[in-house]
């Protein structure tokens, strides 16, 4: 665990921050590019991750503080994200809606266009998650349970399911690994044409592998440290809404599965 990577006087630097900072920067870099291969606006880009950040950040930390209010303390405490505690569904609920209100105001060629902007940004999003769940570790959050494989990792954190000098499955290594792997279908699918003939189809077999990814890596989530929602684990929650809607709009409106 590396929670804190200098201090330089009264300025402290936290690897989640920065890790998250980078997140977007790379989600960023990626919609850019991206952008470009399909002959989209570039312009558009600053404004879009501007707003998903600010909604995604927004909505992560107060889905976070919501259920668990006893975290709120302050006022400000409500906005620092430098040392975690922020929840995944608030930030996809977040930033999805900071980047439709972006893409709604400036929309230029009508209801295809969104689709294809969705599209670039459920690809980008999965590439800054994974770069973001980086920070996760070093921060000793997303702990697992105890295991005797050897890429565990040992954890000093009083959550930490294994007891202390046993190793724990790394669980935001997962994350970044399994995040890293929707990107690079995700990718596959947009380059083979499905992000042009059948907009849509890349940001919605996105949401339904990310569902699936957080239902099984919760799994190993050590109880302690999961969000929960009525007793429910949040990210079991969150999983399975993900891939329900996506699994029913994938078979209505795209046809997958359904012979023709």
């Amino acid at each position: 665990m590396q929670p804190i990577l200098f201090t330089l006087g009264p300025l402290t630097v936290y690897s989640y921050g920065v890790f998250v900072v980078l997140g977007f920067a790379a989600a960023a870099m990626t919609a850019w590019v991206l952008a470009g291969q399909a002959k989209l606006p570039r312009q558009r880009i600053v404004d879009c991750v501007l707003a998903t950040a600010f909604g995604g950040l927004l909505g992560a930390r107060v889905w976070y503080l919501l259920l668990r209010p006893e975290e709120a303390g302050s006022f400000w405490n409500w906005f620092a994200v430098g040392g975690g505690r922020l929840a995944l569904a608030g930030g996809i609920v977040g930033g999805l809606a900071g980047l439709l209100y972006v893409l709604r105001r400036h929309q230029g060629s009508g209801h295809l266009s969104v689709w294809q902007w969705l599209d670039i940004a459920a690809i980008a999003a999965m590439v800054g998650l994974a770069v973001g769940r980086v920070g996760s570790f070093l921060n000793g959050d997303f702990l697992g349970g105890a295991t005797s494989l050897p890429w565990g990792a040992t954890y000093d954190d009083r959550l930490a399911l294994a007891a202390a000098g046993e190793q724990a499955h790394p669980l935001a290594v997962y994350a970044t690994i399994l995040y890293a792997a929707i990107a690079a279908y995700g990718y596959r699918l947009w380059k083979l044409g499905a992000g042009k003939a059948k907009p849509g189809l890349v940001f919605w077999s996105t949401a339904f592998l990310l569902g699936v990814v957080q239902v099984v890596l919760e799994a190993w989530h050590v109880p302690e440290d999961a969000l929960r929602v009525g007793g429910v684990r949040a990210a079991v929650l969150t999983g399975l809404v993900l891939i329900a809607v996506s699994t029913y709009t994938l078979v209505r409106r795209y046809q997958v599965g359904l012979s023709k």
